[in-house]
């Protein structure tokens, strides 16, 4: 049999693009001489992932044959293929040698599987030439390119299409397996915030999920982020990534020394430091350097790099949960037609990231002045400033609200909220908390009352 010419690249390379001839012509004879396998076939293939004209004409007028619930030989093939005026002088013919050549289905998910990495092969080919006419057109910064390309070649779709699984299946796949899944209570917790009435609530931070923490500036939203991430990976020794577009790590490095050891953080900042103090400060130094966490504090970080660096440290097991301080500082790494495009687009790349990664993803976001201008002034989800999509994407919301900022009265000094307004998986609730605004840290509520 003739085997069709692969078309060729008009790139740079002019070289024929990767095809499989021969195993498209198997697949095509396969479901000529078995119709019934066209399942297993469309589950895999698309006509566009076949190399030549042909056979991606040949490849679509079989589907339709079977959308009509038509039976399907090479005669009606050949009058499906006239009925789309695509007939060539030499078309019956060919379906003839098909059958002739190909008279056994052999091997057929081999097949399929070479035709569909070929055909990947070929869109990363144009991806890589699209490439490389952007960067000759010089119309866009270096870096945007980099990141573009990165994102784009970082994901290579294989495989089969994921078959869908029974209840069964479900309950016996489940972690821990059926007994689990009818017992929550014998389900691995997740991670601990140190938080207990919060942990309590939520059962700790689990993966696949995206934990939004908002607040008004100033009211402690880095604090409380810092606090968990020392109880979770310098007290637990969970590894963590901590992603700071506001601050720089060696700031927070100085926050989380000073709530750990309870030192005043003016007085470090002043130097004024008793030698008592300086010897906590020391142990507690000592602990956060000993603790598997990592900083990222570089200006201008984007969203795919926040997610091929968050890929890579997950895959190297360095990475089992990750804060983000603050959304609205994370450039999304595109054009947007508007804030809340560009916010919806974050969010929802950051649920699909936590839910890849299976860790959660804390998101510190800020809140827009609408509670300001309410007599009530504990946060609503409506505050959420930019998009609805926040709320939507988000399993857990909760908000900081801390009283005293707005009425300065001795009895409110020191009392903060952590306010869960949604939680996907569980109840809503206000956790009563103490804030100590000298060593810049949140604590549980009974740390206040033995004061």
């Amino acid at each position: 049999m003739a085997s069709p010419k692969a078309v060729r690249t008009i790139g740079p390379l002019d070289r024929p693009l990767p095809s499989a001839i021969q195993s498209e012509q198997i697949v095509l004879a396969s479901v000529l001489l078995e119709p019934s396998c066209w399942d297993t076939v469309a589950a895999v293939l698309s006509a566009d992932l076949f190399s030549t004209e042909r056979h991606r004409r040949l490849y679509g007028a079989m589907g339709a044959i079977f959308e009509r619930g038509e039976q399907l030989d090479h005669t009606s093939l050949f009058n499906e293929v006239v009925r789309r005026g695509h007939q060539e002088p030499d078309t019956l013919t060919y379906l003839v040698s098909l059958g002739r050549d190909h008279p056994h289905v052999v091997a057929l998910d081999s097949h399929l599987a070479t035709v569909k990495d070929r055909a990947e092969l070929r869109r990363q080919i144009h991806i890589a030439t699209s490439i490389i006419e952007r960067c000759y057109a010089s119309q866009e910064p270096a870096q945007v390119i980099a990141e573009s390309a990165a994102q784009t070649f970082g994901k290579i779709e294989t495989g089969k299409e994921q078959e869908g699984r029974d209840a069964e299946q479900v309950v016996l796949e489940f972690p821990g397996g059926p007994d689990c899944f009818m017992d929550p209570s014998l389900r691995p917790q997740g991670l601990r915030t140190g938080f207990h009435q919060f942990d309590n609530v939520t059962t700790g931070l689990h993966g696949n999920q995206l934990i939004l923490i908002a607040a008004r500036p100033s009211m402690g939203k880095t604090s409380i982020a810092m606090n968990m991430a020392h109880n979770m990976s310098v007290r637990a020794k969970h590894p963590g990534v901590v992603f700071s577009l506001e601050m720089s790590s060696s700031s927070l490095i100085a926050r989380m020394m000073c709530a750990a050891a309870k030192v005043d953080l003016h007085s470090f900042k002043s130097g004024f430091l008793r030698s008592e103090d300086r010897r906590k400060m020391q142990e507690s130094l000592f602990s956060i350097t000993e603790a598997p966490l990592l900083f990222f504090d570089e200006g201008g970080m984007t969203l795919p790099r926040l997610e091929r660096n968050v890929r890579r440290l997950v895959k190297e097991k360095k990475c089992s949960y990750v804060i983000i301080d603050y959304l609205g500082l994370l450039d999304a790494g595109g054009r947007f037609e508007n804030k809340n495009a560009e916010v919806s687009h974050v969010t929802r790349k950051l649920k699909l990231l936590a839910k890849e990664c299976d860790i959660p993803v804390i998101l510190l976001c800020q809140l827009n002045r609408a509670n300001e201008r309410r007599t009530n002034k504990e946060p609503e989800l409506s505050d959420l400033r930019d998009s609805g999509a926040i709320e939507q994407d988000s399993d857990v919301v909760a908000f900081i609200h801390r009283p005293e900022v707005y009425e300065p009265k001795p009895e409110l000094r020191g009392v903060a909220y952590l306010i869960i307004r949604k939680q996907r998986d569980g109840k809503c609730d206000r956790i009563e908390l103490t804030f100590m605004g000298n060593f810049v840290s949140f604590e549980n509520l009974s740390h206040r009352q033995e004061d």
